[in-house]
């Protein structure tokens, strides 16, 4: 069969470069991967078979995110594995087979020109990552020295307000993959704020359904609204809207690329009379508006809750 082929795989990469595997086996460990729709559709199966079966095959707890229920800035699922260390890398193993089925299957590129090479998202706490990094990135360097794989943290710069987590994109083959995963689940579990990460009660979209943010309603609108237009006005006072624009212009590129909405500040001489504000114009689909209107209130360090109009 052949998950018992994929099983057996695994052991062998878990047994690969080192035995840190088998000393820290049994510890607790969560994992938290982007996946596709498609990719997300194949690890459930026909009437959840395949995941009921993955669970069983590696004794790991396997969820998924509701279709259209993405993480923040990206139209992929959220894919939550736990358990021990051992059982959650026989999982990864298990799933990393239907990432490749997907990929290869659907023809669609994934910025790699080898066929045995996959791209795979990681979630983390952003707490934690300082202890993936290393002191000026010299644990990250050591993963991929020992890994082979290509393994980049996303910047600071880059984070949205309300996400608690950084994204960290590995790229190799399968073996690497497996490889640079151990590593950095071994090294997370050194951080005594680890045991709370993976203990926690999980529900993989839940993080940003519930709190303040705008974000928190963002992945419920994708997929009834993601193609409605919208417009969104911000009255915002001169000095925030050279916050919004940035130094030439850097920091409204930004939220425009990272968004996906259009972004127009008002010239300098285009002012309310009454109140000395410039607008802000927001306009593109309701994902892509909110989100846009989050990273603006950042940039401004005001409320996302006030002065603004909303028309679709």
């Amino acid at each position: 069969m052949v998950d018992q082929e994929n099983s057996a795989g695994n052991n062998g990469a878990m047994s690969e470069g080192g035995d840190f595997y088998a000393a820290s086996g049994d510890q607790k460990a969560v994992l938290k991967l982007l996946v596709a729709n498609s990719v997300a559709g194949s690890i459930i199966g026909k009437g959840g078979s395949t995941i009921s079966e993955f669970q069983q095959s590696s004794q790991a707890r396997i969820q998924l995110s509701r279709a259209g229920e993405y993480f923040p800035a990206t139209k992929e699922r959220i894919a939550v594995i736990s358990g021990t260390l051992h059982a959650v890398l026989t999982a990864v193993h298990l799933v990393l087979g239907k990432v490749r089925e997907e990929t290869v299957g659907s023809g669609v590129e994934d910025d790699t020109e080898d066929d045995d090479v996959l791209q795979v998202k990681l979630c983390i706490p952003i707490r934690l990552c300082g202890a993936i990094i290393g002191k000026g990135g010299g644990t990250v360097r050591a993963f991929m020295d020992d890994c082979k794989a290509d393994i980049r943290i996303q910047g600071q710069e880059s984070l949205l307000p309300g996400v608690s987590e950084r994204l960290v994109t590995v790229k190799g083959t399968t073996s690497q993959i497996m490889r640079a995963f151990g590593l950095i689940l071994s090294k997370l579990s050194e951080d005594p704020k680890y045991d709370e990460y993976a203990e926690q009660p999980l529900s993989p979209g839940s993080r940003y359904r519930s709190g303040s943010s705008h974000l928190s309603n963002m992945n419920q609108l994708v997929a009834p609204l993601a193609q409605s237009n919208s417009m969104l006005v911000l009255d915002v006072s001169n000095t925030d809207a050279g916050a919004v624009l940035g130094r030439r212009g850097r920091n409204i590129a930004e939220i425009t690329q990272v968004s996906g909405a259009r972004v127009k500040v008002s010239e300098r001489d285009d002012v309310n009379p009454e109140t000395g504000c410039r607008k802000v114009t927001i306009t593109g689909s309701l994902e892509s508006v909110n989100l846009a209107m989050c990273m603006v209130c950042q940039k401004v360090g005001v409320s996302d809750n006030g002065g603004g109009r909303h028309n679709n």
